[in-house]
């Protein structure tokens, strides 16, 4: 971890430092095997295991992608899940993704690891996660995804890695690359497998149809 300023709170007990919260302000930079993560101001609860990196924007780049949040990522080793939080724009290998807010939820069995930890050696430290550590992506407010061919905006989304699938809820739109005609819908199924894309009216208020 590097910072302008990295400031430590701790106790002592019985001849030992225990710390238990650490601040770093300005230009700060976390650096790992794969990656880096860097922001403004950035916090570590050690009771809580959490680390929130604050700034405009946050950016954590691995060689599998990159997030860019406009105001902050929060790293929950108990909870197993990231949240960031502020015109997230995230981009990967199967394409990309635009929402006001996105949580990743991680397999338990992932290690901690994976997720950085201020106090550790950051030459030890393991922050990317591939498609094999996330369960379940969430995202929330202004979704817009993004393939090659495609690109289908709604109210909310959530994305299966393992079955390389997204749904997407709310006032729905399909734009199909090199076509004029936008379809709207209220649920729009993302299939990456198959390279396809499905939009029905289920649940929609007073059995709108899909228009287009």
């Amino acid at each position: 971890m590097i910072a302008d300023e990295i400031v430590a709170y701790y106790d002592e007990a019985d001849d030992q430092v225990n710390i238990w919260r650490m601040d770093a302000k300005g230009k700060l930079v976390i650096t790992t095997p794969d990656g880096t993560i860097t922001g403004d101001h950035g916090i570590y609860d050690a009771q809580k295991e959490l680390i929130v990196i604050q700034g405009d924007p946050v950016v954590d780049e691995t060689a599998q992608g990159s997030v860019v949040a406009h105001k902050q990522i929060e790293y929950y080793a108990i909870e197993h899940k990231v949240i960031a939080r502020g015109k997230v724009h995230a981009k990967g290998e199967d394409g990309e993704a635009k929402a006001e807010v996105v949580e990743v939820f991680l397999r338990e069995n992932v290690e901690e690891d994976n997720i950085p930890k201020a106090e550790e050696n950051p030459e030890e430290n393991q922050s990317s996660l591939d498609n094999s550590d996330i369960e379940e992506i969430r995202a929330y407010q202004e979704v817009e995804l993004q393939t090659e061919d495609t690109k289908i905006k709604g109210d909310k989304a959530v994305w299966l890695p393992i079955e390389q699938k997204a749904i997407v809820l709310g006032d729905v739109v399909v734009e199909q690359k090199n076509t004029k005609n936008n379809l709207k819908g209220c649920r729009g199924e993302l299939d990456l497998r198959n390279n396809t894309t499905y939009l029905e009216s289920t649940g929609c208020k007073k059995g709108r149809p899909i228009t287009g």
